[in-house]
């Protein structure tokens, strides 16, 4: 089974943005994959029913998000959690701990966005 359960970081709540939000799906997701922002999304909306979080077979949580059901190491699903945890808006410890709010894209991953975003970015912050 998989435990999630969401991650709540005050600062974050204030100065952050909503996962289910346009800000992150238009400047997460050219860094995240979409795989890894509609996993995050997916979370994100389980937390509004379910506000403690929720268990789920592994192999239904891979198919809820677009994932097959493989499992293993290498498996796409077990990859998209790796990258949520790589960029920080996802930790494994007991659980499956996943941010309710993402930060703003961090200036070094700014490189990865299209140039017409890159240059929207440097006027506005949304």
């Amino acid at each position: 089974m998989l435990r999630v359960a969401p991650w709540w970081d005050p600062t974050l709540a204030l100065h952050g943005h909503d996962p289910l939000g346009d800000y992150a799906e238009t400047y997460w997701t050219p860094v995240l994959g979409p795989a890894a922002i509609v996993t995050l999304r997916w979370a994100n909306r389980m937390f509004v029913e379910r506000s403690n979080g929720f268990e789920i077979r592994f192999a239904d949580f891979a198919r809820h998000v677009g994932l097959g059901s493989r499992r293993g190491r290498n498996s796409p699903a077990a990859r998209c959690i790796d990258r949520l945890q790589y960029f920080g808006l996802a930790t494994v410890r007991s659980r499956l701990l996943v941010r309710t709010h993402v930060p703003d894209l961090p200036t070094h991953l700014r490189r990865r966005l299209p140039a017409d975003l890159r240059d929207e970015r440097s006027q506005d912050q949304r």
